[in-house]
């Protein structure tokens, strides 16, 4: 049976969100602080790194740039 496109999508947010929570807990940020840092409410950010919303490629570049790191990092899916 194949996925649907959806489901896919899904996986990438999913991917996104680990991405991103692996970069903040080596930086030592909580999510508040990045939220903070980013001038994002800390739910919206927490809904990011759980993969629940897509996240814009506005809010992608701030937080790459807040955490120091290329966006490229963040939205890599090869690095499991």
């Amino acid at each position: 049976m194949k996925k649907k496109p959806d489901s896919d999508f899904q996986l990438f947010l999913q991917h996104i969100g680990n991405n991103l929570k692996k970069v903040r807990n080596k930086k030592g940020l909580t999510q508040e602080m990045v939220a903070e840092m980013n001038c994002i409410d800390y739910k919206y950010y927490q809904r990011l790194e759980a993969g629940k919303v897509n996240i814009t490629a506005k809010i992608l570049y701030k937080i790459s740039k807040s955490l120091n790191v290329n966006p490229k990092i963040l939205i890599d899916i090869d690095k499991d």
